[in-house]
This record gives structure tokens, C-alpha cells and sequence, in this order.
């Protein structure tokens, strides 16, 4: 019997020993809260995450607007500050777009607007790319956050990256992201403007991520791969063999 008593309290002392350092992880995780999930910023300034499918929980939850702009990257340009002037001045606008989201994606964000506000204004995108196209992103790493359950909100921390951040309190852009506008969250345009106005843009910025492997496959031929797949030039077709000499030579 004294053995007994001893295992049982071996084994209690085992599971409730490291109970003291989860709580003191959990709570510093909730105080760091670099999603804004539970509250605003303490200690640092506001600042965000573009990946806007994990930070617009944050932004409907503690802050002031009631209009949305939502959809994916046709509408991640669009001005909320503009929308605010010259479409409702009842309205306080902000731009949360998913970019690449299908209207399933987009239904999670939508849901827990509808069931927790009473919104006055959105402008929502039909993408005719989503209508005919199937859509099949996978939510399950981000879509819990917006189900109403408080609790389970905080998954979305329990890993290496954020836990080691929150025990440094780190104001690195990669724990606590590197947006410090929050009207420029979505905006993309800004920083691949230049290779916007002309297929002569792209052949000067061809180092440029976003255009190097619509680049790569234009030399190679493969324009099935490319989105746009007819590429033109002062009304002409610009043969594969054309661009990439002009590209790589």
C-alpha cells in the first residue's frame, strides 16, 4: 500500500509539475498577441500580418469599422479611405480581401461578420475565375479562429515560431508582422508598380518575383501556365522566341 501511495504521488507530482510553466506560456501568449486576436497591442505600437485570412479576426474584433471591402487580389488595392469619401460618409471602412480566396474561404470571414455586427456597407467581388473554376484551398490551419469559441483561438499560437517570439516579446517583423498602416494592409500595388504599364516594364524588372517564372515559362513556351495566356504587343503576338532573346540576352 505505501508503495501505491507513492506512485500515485510520483505520478500527480509529474503531471501538475509542468502546469505553473504552461500557464505562464499562456498567459504571456495572450498578453504578446501579435494577431491582435484578443486585444489591441500592449507595450509596442499596432502594427500587422498581410496574410489577412489569420489578421482580420484582430481588425473586425477591436477596431471601429463597420463597412468592408472583401474579396481577393482585384479588390486588395482598393482604397478604404476612398471608399469612406465618396461611397457613405455613415460608413467606416476598412479593406480585409483574401487574396487567392474562393467564396468558401471568403463565407468563413463573412459568417463571423454577420453574426457579430450589423454591418453597414460591403463591397464583395464575384471573381468569375472562383464561378467556373473549382476552389481548393484548405482553411483548417486558420478557420477555427473565426467560430465564435474563444478557447481554441490561441491554437493558432502553439508553435515554435510565435512561442519563441512571445517569450522575447520580440518587435521583429516576423513575429509581429511589418504593416504599421492599417489602411495598407491588402495593398500590393505600391511595391510591384514598376512592373506594371507594359510588357517593356516586365523586361526591366525581370528579376522581380512575381514576374520571373511567368518569364521562365514564356521563354520555354509553356504560356498554358501563364494566367493571361495571349501576350501582345502593339496589337501583334510577340513569338516565344522573340522574348526570350529580348529576356536573357
Amino acid at each position: 500500500m505505501p508503495n501505491d501511495k507513492n506512485a500515485k504521488r510520483f505520478i500527480l507530482i509529474t503531471l501538475l509539475y509542468p502546469l505553473p510553466f504552461v500557464i505562464m506560456i499562456f498567459g504571456l501568449i495572450y498578453i504578446y498577441d501579435p494577431l491582435q486576436i484578443f486585444h489591441k497591442p500592449y507595450f509596442r505600437k499596432a502594427t500587422f500580418f498581410t496574410d489577412m485570412r489569420k489578421q482580420a479576426l484582430g481588425i473586425i474584433k477591436n477596431y471601429e469599422f463597420d463597412s468592408y471591402i472583401i474579396g481577393t487580389s482585384m479588390l486588395e488595392n482598393t482604397d478604404s479611405k476612398e471608399a469612406t469619401n465618396k461611397l457613405s460618409n455613415d460608413g467606416n471602412w476598412i479593406n480585409i480581401s483574401l487574396s487567392g480566396s474562393g467564396f468558401d474561404e471568403r463565407a468563413i470571414v463573412m459568417d463571423y461578420i454577420f453574426k457579430n455586427q450589423n454591418p453597414k456597407h460591403i463591397i464583395y467581388s464575384l471573381d468569375g475565375y472562383y464561378i467556373v473554376n473549382n476552389h481548393n484551398n484548405s482553411s483548417l490551419d486558420w478557420d477555427f479562429l473565426y467560430n465564435n469559441n474563444l478557447y481554441d483561438d490561441i491554437k493558432i499560437y502553439m508553435n515554435w515560431k510565435f512561442i519563441s517570439c512571445a517569450v522575447r516579446f520580440s518587435n521583429q517583423e516576423k513575429c509581429v508582422g511589418k504593416i504599421d498602416d492599417i489602411y495598407q494592409i491588402t495593398n500590393w500595388y505600391k511595391k510591384n508598380k514598376a512592373i506594371f504599364g507594359g510588357f517593356d516594364n516586365w523586361i526591366k524588372n525581370k528579376d522581380n518575383d512575381a514576374i520571373k517564372q511567368p518569364l521562365i515559362d514564356i521563354k520555354n513556351g509553356n504560356l498554358k501556365n501563364i494566367n493571361n495566356q495571349d501576350v501582345w504587343g502593339g496589337g501583334r503576338y510577340i513569338s516565344s522566341t522573340r522574348l526570350s532573346t529580348k529576356i536573357f540576352n
